[in-house]
């Protein structure tokens, strides 16, 4: 039994190492997108069925041989597939929590363009068109994802809004006052995923509407990140009036 748990956990341990492998071969563009994400379904599904055996086996070697079947290989191994199971039930409550979408905006109707992005993005990206047929799915998922408004004059709520950009930690690739557009992309730190986006400053009457969109370039969907980065803005934007 012991053999057995050992044999186990080192191939539970070498199928951890190919997945940070595979992560640290996309972060540094070593891989394709669509490679990346075959190659770490198969891995996680191989890790998903080590960590269920080693826990059966767990459970049956301490039904049969009690406490001192508790080596240091079945302890880690145990460890390991409790906190994998855990991750991926998270991760696939979450899938199934937000819509198959990956691209959000404030202002469904008349969603703010791109005219930089397209410079800087390769053809393989998804596109930056907007389809409408996801506005209804956006809006059921995230009802409070809505225009910001304030009483600054547009010119400075342009300055506050290309600030706070800032301090997001995107890089801004183009800031035109006039227009009152910014567009910039923001990197996740892991796995280097890369969003494209924009923000619109108008005066609308007595105050000046901001909205925004954020895009994924890659995948169908973003597991909400949009959403939130949005949510993000919207916040420290508040936090300096």
């Amino acid at each position: 039994m012991k053999h057995d748990m050992d044999n186990l956990l080192l191939a539970q341990l070498g199928c951890f190492i190919a997945l940070i492998v595979a992560t640290i071969a996309y972060r540094f563009n070593l891989l394709a997108f669509k490679s990346f994400a075959m190659s770490t379904a198969v891995l996680l599904l191989l890790c998903l069925v080590l960590a269920v055996v080693i826990v059966l086996q767990l459970l049956q070697g301490l039904y049969q041989q009690g406490v001192p079947f508790l080596t240091l290989s079945s302890v880690v191994a145990g460890l390991l597939a409790a906190v994998l199971i855990s991750v991926l039930g998270g991760l696939f409550y979450r899938i199934q929590s937000v819509p198959p979408i990956h691209d959000i905006t404030t202002d469904t109707d008349n969603p703010p363009d791109f005219t930089k992005a397209y410079e800087y993005r390769q053809s393989s990206d998804n596109s930056l068109d907007y389809l409408k047929t996801n506005a209804h799915l956006q809006k059921a998922a995230y009802p409070d994802v809505r225009p910001l408004f304030t009483t600054i004059p547009s010119d400075q709520a342009f300055e506050r809004a290309l600030t706070v950009a800032k301090q997001q930690v995107w890089e801004i690739h183009h800031a035109d006052k006039l227009s009152g557009t910014i567009e910039a992309t923001a990197t996740s730190r892991i796995f280097g995923f890369v969003d494209d986006v924009v923000i619109r400053v108008t005066a609308d009457g007595g105050v000046s509407r901001i909205d925004l969109r954020s895009v994924s370039r890659v995948g169908v969907s973003d597991l909400g990140a949009n959403a939130q980065r949005i949510k993000k803005f919207v916040v420290a934007f508040k936090a300096k009036e």
